[in-house]
């Protein structure tokens, strides 16, 4: 007990002054916090951007609420390459053992034209027109009740602006057909940006041209207590059709766009550039800084300390430059996100696997640039300091 004090004394008085080495050359000492911010930076935010893009590429699968299962054709690849259903398809579905109920729901394009002669490509969504099965989960303005009134739509807050600022109650037109909008949703932006419009079936069939059949999909709830997987295979035994859950749909959407763009190429060049950079310049100046520090690490050694009070020297300046470096990254990321907004042109959602992925990859990155400053200074022999 009586040397355990003094031993702690020691070890905070070591901690202390290799915190003062670190910040005594503020050149030196910024540059390495500005390498590690500029590596974290670049990971959280292209991270961001990458998970925003696969987030929008199924964003109308996350925006329909309420539904366990969707029935597609089997040779669709992705939420935007919806196939046209027959309507016998619907009720072969609700045919199937285990499923309490069953919807059809419609997905197309069109172009929407205001008053003033100004259009947008947009997309349609149409829902049960009994349950409003698949409407706009948050409203911003009006009621999802407003659309059993004649020509009404819903357009999401994003593509109201994109559209010109178009407000509740602006008439527009589709296909030489009137609409009214009744309310504003919401709705995540999509993997194309395009204003989302939310209408009952019977309405979107009339806006958007389309083939003699006009279902996109069937939306189906399952029977309590029944399992959703054991439905899903019934359904595809007794129609052929594709049927899987949100979440496996949704990822149907990533894989594709992952498979057959250069999304995940492009954005993860940038990401290992921004590490390799990152560590390019810790590791450097780490070197450098412990180089310039040799005497001092030999003075150390000469009034007794050993090799494992200098490494943990090395690790706490390499960890508080890694701290530093990650908060600043981090909240400049964060930054970014935040002024692009949830629904904003550049598509960043923040998760909390990033910030771990993004802590385990700037910790490492100066552990590394730390061992390589230790290699150096354990070769100091306590003699140095007499040169």
């Amino acid at each position: 007990m009586e040397l355990e004090e003094p031993r702690r004394t020691l070890a905070s008085s070591v901690l202390v002054v290799a915190l003062k080495m670190l910040v005594r050359d503020r050149a030196k000492f910024l540059s390495i916090v500005m390498g590690v911010t500029f590596a974290v930076f670049l990971i959280v935010e292209q991270g961001a951007v990458f998970t925003g893009l696969m987030r929008r590429s199924g964003a109308i699968i996350l925006d329909t609420k309420g539904v366990d299962l969707w029935v597609f054709d089997s040779r669709v690849k992705t939420v935007d390459d919806l196939r046209a259903l027959k309507d016998s398809d619907l009720w072969r579905v609700r045919e199937v053992e285990g499923v309490a109920w069953a919807t059809r729901w419609f997905k197309g394009a069109a172009r929407a034209k205001r008053l003033d002669g100004r259009y947008e490509n947009v997309l349609v969504i149409g829902v049960d027109d009994a349950t409003m099965i698949g409407a706009p989960s948050s409203m911003a303005q009006g009621s999802v009740g407003d659309l059993v009134r004649r020509d009404a739509g819903i357009i999401d807050v994003a593509g109201a602006m994109k559209i010109g600022g178009a407000e509740v109650g602006e008439e527009l037109t589709f296909n030489d057909k009137r609409a009214i909008i009744v309310g504003k949703s919401h709705a995540t932006r999509n993997f194309q940006s395009l204003p989302v419009i939310h209408t009952r079936y019977s309405q979107a069939i009339q806006w958007v041209p389309s083939e003699r059949s006009t279902m996109s999909a069937v939306l189906v709830k399952v029977a309590e207590g029944a399992d959703h997987n054991e439905v899903a295979a019934r359904i595809r035994a007794a129609t052929g059709l594709a049927a899987e859950s949100p979440e496996d749909f949704r990822w149907r959407t990533i894989r594709y766009v992952l498979k057959y763009t250069g999304i995940a190429i492009n954005i993860g060049t940038t990401i290992a550039l921004g590490f390799i950079v990152g560590a390019a310049i810790a590791g450097q100046t780490f070197y450098s800084f412990a180089v310039d520090n040799l005497k001092q690490f030999a003075a150390l050694k000469a009034m007794g300390a050993s090799e494992r009070m200098l490494a943990a020297m090395i690790i706490a300046q390499a960890c508080t430059v890694a701290g530093l470096g990650y908060g600043i990254g981090v909240g400049m990321a964060s930054l970014v996100a935040r002024s692009a907004g949830p629904n904003g042109q550049l598509p960043t959602y923040l998760t909390s696997e990033l910030l771990v992925i993004a802590a385990g990859a700037v910790f490492s990155l100066c552990m590394g640039a730390g061992l390589v400053a230790l290699r150096k200074v354990s070769k100091t022999e306590p003699a140095m300091v007499f040169k």
